[in-house]
């Protein structure tokens, strides 16, 4: 299911959520983005690479974990691709 919406990109992406069921159960939600081109996979956050990454800068050479990976984006929808008759 792919569903579009606002995201305040200050705040680091969400990787899931918790959903609370009609039956009292739960489950999670687990979230993919599209068009992730400046994306931190050390801090979940968009507007910039990893080296720029503030946290990368704070600390220098140390050795840091990135906390995100590539399971983050999702497959891009097909592209309409006009043809010619």
């Amino acid at each position: 299911m792919r569903i579009r919406v606002r995201i305040d990109v200050r705040n680091p992406l969400m990787r899931r959520k918790k959903l609370i069921l009609a039956n009292k159960g739960c489950t999670y939600a687990r979230f993919q983005y599209e068009r992730l081109s400046i994306f931190c996979f050390l801090r979940g956050r968009l507007g910039h690479p990893e080296r720029f990454c503030p946290a990368k800068i704070v600390h220098g050479k140390k050795e840091l974990v990135f906390e995100w990976d590539l399971s983050i984006k999702a497959v891009p929808r097909k592209a309409m691709v006009a043809t010619s008759p």
